[in-house]
């Protein structure tokens, strides 16, 4: 049987750092765990709201109003339309090269 050879490293003024690329992996999910949290906690302590906010603000209201409505016609009606609008936008934009 051959002998194995070994590869030796040389030294270079410090101690020689190797990472596996799951450690590597795990130190980016760590940072963009914090970035996340930190994004979130500044979303939440700001006074002025945000755009999530205001679509919710928004959806709110209208339902409020088609509610109070005498006719649920019309909540359905708008519903049907926003559905087709969006359905209609999607497969156009599968056509754009």
């Amino acid at each position: 049987m051959g002998k194995r050879k070994i590869k030796k490293y040389k030294k270079i003024g410090c101690k020689m750092v190797t990472f596996q690329l799951d450690e590597l992996s795990f130190f980016v999910f760590i940072i963009c765990f914090l970035l996340y949290f930190t994004l979130l906690y500044s979303g939440y302590t700001k006074k002025t709201p945000s755009k999530f906010t205001i679509f919710n603000e928004i959806y709110r209201n209208w339902v409020k109003d088609r509610i109070d409505d005498q006719s649920p016609l019309v909540g359905v009606q708008a519903l049907r339309n926003f559905i087709m609008g969006n359905s209609t936008f999607v497969s156009s934009t599968v056509f754009v090269p």
